[in-house]
């Protein structure tokens, strides 16, 4: 994935990107800070990901509800691995933005917006 960081007039940070299919993106957002999306709540730095099939998390303390899927199924990490996913929830980004079927990945170390998910 290759990306640059640029500013708008209006001096907000625009992000633009080709993800993992090709496709290119650009846009801007007060919550972006050098290519990573940045909000102000506890819940840390999420990356925008246009390859991204779900949100993912490796922090279940994020979650303000858990719950186990009725069939686990298994993922592929970016690096080729496998892993197991059994539990999914929601996660509240800040006060009126709250992500559901979020996965639980413990083995994958980075908070992923899926793009997909989002449209």
């Amino acid at each position: 994935m290759s990306d640059s960081n640029q500013k708008t007039e209006s001096g907000q940070q625009q992000l633009s990107y080709v993800g993992f299919a090709g496709i290119s993106t650009s846009f801007s957002s007060p919550y972006l800070k050098n290519g990573a999306c940045n909000f102000t709540s506890s819940v840390g730095t999420w990356i925008l990901d246009t390859g991204a099939s779900d949100h993912t998390t490796c922090d279940l303390a994020l979650f303000e509800n858990v719950y186990n899927l009725s069939t686990p199924f298994i993922i592929d990490l970016p690096n080729g691995e496998k892993v197991t996913i059994s539990k999914a929830g929601n996660v509240r980004l800040c006060n009126n933005i709250m992500l559901q079927h979020v996965l639980f990945v413990p083995a994958f170390k980075l908070n992923l917006l899926s793009i997909s998910m989002l449209c």
